[in-house]
This record gives structure tokens, sequence and C-alpha cells, in this order.
């Protein structure tokens, strides 16, 4: 990273949709390449930037470069640590919205259960954190899915693959729907892309190398056969509409807390190590040199004049500086949407202390976060239900599972607002709201779906009990009042 840049999120990768075939789809390839190249340059800057090597490692000091401190103040990673850990931290579960029978009841949904349990068995959850990562720091992420050979215990398998070695591309008409995604394969020397439509693949040898050895295009190896997924194999998750990523628009800020540190670390330095100053003073460097082992030296003015030895400082007002630093690092902080998680309590409670620390914006980001999450995820579980339906060892109702039937439900695990989320619970269940409902909604547990299936039986019990409770107290009011009329 020995340059700066200024970036302003990916391009959305379109090309109208058309049958592909031999002889057009190294045509196609070669309009994607590019904006594919454009794209992957800038991730490469993101990801660099979040390992720590950032342009302050590389800044070159005209006056004294012998002391040029180069502090890296890594907030980038602690953005991205905070968003990944709060947002994708529990497992994300797929849970029954619609409600079943007369009265209302939300029946228990087998096809659901056992769809969670396959996700489990592929690691979803971890996963689904390593691709959270990918959005953060590029801007978007990439799932890759296909189904596994017969005999397997579960009958897909996923991948997170890494954004600078794929791409997916959307048709240019009416909701732009992918309909196009390649992977990129470099090994000894040679380049394969395999692309992929729903119902072909193609690999192309030598594809990118052409443009750095002369490889016509009449040398390039394209091997192209049928498959019957019916989808595309890798579907994108953009984290917002610009392919932006959390700590890219602030990234000037960060730069400009870099320097301020190294600057302020560089004054206290220099100070330490300042210049000395001999006026009207005979003295050589043989004489400065013993001066500095001994400590001090005997000196003699110069043709009667006055000496003067003393000392040249600059040095830098570390209050204000740490008021600057502070000031960056705030900002910085609100644009994100990351609460200051260091601040005082003080004797804020409750709603009070969530909205003055900042938990309040990253709440409502990350529930935006959700959305695009959501809207990928959808794409997804189109897939994982059209590999079942072509299964013949999964239970029939997972071959025709319902996906309008549920629900993604994100669980974040707040601890500093959990005495409230637990009176928030107790107030529904008390008001008559369905425990599985108040379970979902109160926020208190990552799996509100395991939580109420362990706990049914005692619900149910406490729930008789309660009725019976009332009914009898009920009928001891009714018979005090009748008594005294």
């Amino acid at each position: 990273m020995d340059e700066k840049k200024t970036l302003f999120g990916r391009k959305k990768i379109r090309y109208p949709k058309k049958v592909i075939n031999k002889q057009n789809v190294q045509e196609i390839l070669d309009y994607i390449i590019p904006i594919y190249e454009k794209n992957r340059g800038d991730m490469c800057y993101l990801l660099n930037y979040y390992r720590g090597n950032q342009p302050i490692n590389h800044r070159v000091k005209e006056v004294r470069p012998e002391i040029n401190n180069k502090i890296v103040t890594n907030h980038a990673y602690e953005i991205i640590s905070f968003k990944v850990g709060y947002t994708f931290g529990e497992q994300i579960q797929y849970i029954k919205k619609s409600k079943d029978g007369p009265t209302g009841e939300i029946k228990e949904d087998g096809a659901i259960s056992a769809l969670n349990e396959l996700m489990a068995y592929d690691g979803k959850s971890v996963k689904d954190r390593r691709l959270a990562e990918w959005m953060y720091i590029c801007g978007t992420g990439y799932r890759m899915i296909f189904p596994t050979q017969p005999g397997e215990l579960n009958p897909f398998e996923t991948e997170i693959v890494n954004p600078l070695e794929c791409f997916v591309c959307y048709d240019t008409g009416f909701g732009e729907k992918p309909w196009l995604c390649g992977k990129k394969t470099e090994f000894n020397g040679s380049t394969t892309w395999t692309i992929y439509t729903d119902n072909q693949c193609f690999e192309i040898e030598n594809s990118l190398i052409n443009l750095k050895t002369g490889i016509s295009k009449t040398e390039r190896k394209i091997k192209e056969k049928k498959h019957i997924m019916g989808y595309l194999p890798i579907i994108e998750y953009p984290l917002n509409p610009s392919r932006l990523g959390a700590f890219e628009i602030v990234i000037d800020l960060l730069d400009a807390l870099n320097n301020s540190v190294s600057n302020r670390m560089d004054g206290v330095e220099q100070f330490i190590q300042s210049f000395m100053k001999f006026v009207n003073v005979d003295i050589d460097e043989t004489d400065f040199k013993s001066m500095k082992e001994l400590g001090a030296i005997k000196i003699f003015s110069r043709e009667g004049l006055q000496a003067d030895v003393g000392i040249i400082t600059s040095a830098l007002d570390q209050s204000q500086t740490q008021v600057l630093v502070d000031d960056i690092y705030q900002t910085i902080l609100q644009i994100c949407g990351v609460p200051d998680r260091q601040a005082s309590a003080g004797g804020n409670t409750g709603q009070a202390l969530i909205i003055g620390q900042g938990w309040a914006n990253a709440e409502s980001r990350a529930k935006a976060d959700e959305e695009s999450f959501k809207e990928a995820e959808i794409q997804f579980l189109k897939v994982v239900s059209n590999i079942l339906s072509m299964t013949s060892t999964v239970d029939d109702s997972l071959k025709h599972i319902n996906l309008r039937e549920m629900e993604i439900k994100f669980n974040r695990n707040r601890t500093d607002n959990i005495l409230t989320k637990t009176q928030a619970l107790m107030n529904q269940l008390q008001s008559g709201v369905h425990p599985r409902v108040a379970l979902q909604t109160s926020g208190l547990y990552s799996d509100p779906e395991e939580v109420y299936v362990t706990s049914k039986e005692y619900m149910d019990k406490k729930w008789l009990y309660n009725a019976s409770s009332n009914a009898l107290k009920d009928k001891s009011e009714g018979s005090f009042v009748n008594t005294h009329e």
C-alpha cells in the first residue's frame, strides 16, 4: 500500500442476458474482467487496510527524518470486529411466521426444524460470520452452494468464496436479476475462469493471461458442459446498494487519526532529543562529545562576548492533541454506527444509556444490514429448496418446504439491556401473548425456538395453574359481592 486511494464502493456488474455458447462466452468475459479487476483492486486495498497495512506505514518526513513514528491505531479492525460480533455473533435461525388452525395458534413445523439441523451440520453459523466479515470489509460477500454426492449426510454443502476471486453478473433489464457468475482460479502460471449460468458451465483457460502474455483467443481452451442444478451456484451478499465497506467512508479520518498519534509521539521524541545551541562559545566536536559523555563541560566565551548555552525546543501541546484525537475518534464511531463502549455510564440507565453511548444508532445500522442480508439469503434458500426437491433421501416435508412461511431471525444478545428485555418478556407473558411470540420478540435468547420447545411443558403447566388460580379468585370475589348485596 504505497499510495492512498479514494474509494466510492464497488461497481455492480451488468450485461444483457443472452444465450451463451463457446463463440460468445469470451466476448462477455472480456467485458466483465475490467470491471472485476477494478473492484478487485479496491477490495485488496480495503483488505490490506483492515489487516494494518495503512498509508501511515509509508509516510516520509522531511524535517528530522530520523524521528518518524508510524503508528497504526487500527480502528478499521475494531469497526469490523464489533459489527460482525454484534449482528452475526449469534446463530441465525429460520422460524415459522404464519398461523395455523382456527385459533391462530402457531404450530410446530418439523420441516423448518429439520432445515435448521441441516444448516447446523453444514456449519452455517461459522460460515455466516466469515461471510459477514467479507461483507463489512469489501462491501460484498459471496456464498457458493452445490449438491453433495449421494450417500452424504447433508444433501448440500456451502462455501464462503473470497470476493477477490469471483463475481455475479446482473441483467440490464427490469429487476436486474442475476443470470451469470464466475470464479477465478490461478495455479502454476495459468488462470482459469469457471463461468456458470443456471444450466451451463464453461471453463476458460488463459483468459486473463492473454492481457499479459499475448496469447490469442484461439489458444484459449474453452470447455462447455451442461448441469441440471437449475440455479447459479454463487450468491452475492452486498452490504448495501453501493457495496461500500463498513469503514470505507471514514478512511480519511482513520488516516488523520494515525497521523495525529504518530506526530504526537514524534513531538515527545523530538523534545527529548532537542538540539543544543551555543552562542559565543568556543567549542569543537571533541569537546561536544566529551560533554555528552560527562553530562557537563567547562566552556569559554569567545572574544570576550557573553556565552550562552541552551536547548532549542518546540514542544507539542499534548492536551490539544488529545482533544483532536478524541474528536476524530468520536466522529468515526458516529459515522460508522459503532457505540462508544468505553464511555462512562455515570448515572444514566435504560434508554438514556442506550442513546447516549450510540447503541440506538448501532441497532438501526444492524437492522439495515439484516435487511440486505435477508434479501440475498432468500435467494440462497431458493437454491437450497431446489436441491432438497431433487434429493431422494430427505423427508417429503423438506422437499416441499414453503419459503413464504419462513422468517429469517437474527438474534443479538445485548447484556447491557438484559433487565429491560427480561421485564418486556414478563409483561408480554402476563398480558396473554403466546410464549412463542414473546420469546422471539424479547431478544433474550439466541435460539428462541429451542427455548420454547424445552420450556413448553413447564409453561403449559404454569398457564393452567394461573388460569385455575384466577378462576378461583374471580369466584371468591363474586361470592363476596353477592353476600354483601
